[in-house]
């Protein structure tokens, strides 16, 4: 599911000023774990996202 949103947001045809940009989008994704709290789930998703950011863009990682 977050594989097809990424790529529905690429094909979006955004236009400013009649110029076409490329619209992409990155996404930290992580699981809440028992052991969890919002701190550490929500920090292990940040790590994903700059993961996903570092390594290309667009693009989705996920951190255990």
């Amino acid at each position: 599911p977050l594989e097809k949103i990424r790529r529905s947001v690429e094909k979006i045809p955004f236009k400013v000023k009649n110029d076409r940009l490329n619209i992409t989008i990155s996404m930290g994704v992580s699981m809440l774990l028992a052991s969890d709290n919002v701190h550490t789930v929500f920090d292990r998703a940040d790590k994903a996202l700059y993961k996903a950011k570092e390594t290309g863009r667009n693009k989705i990682c996920y951190k255990k």
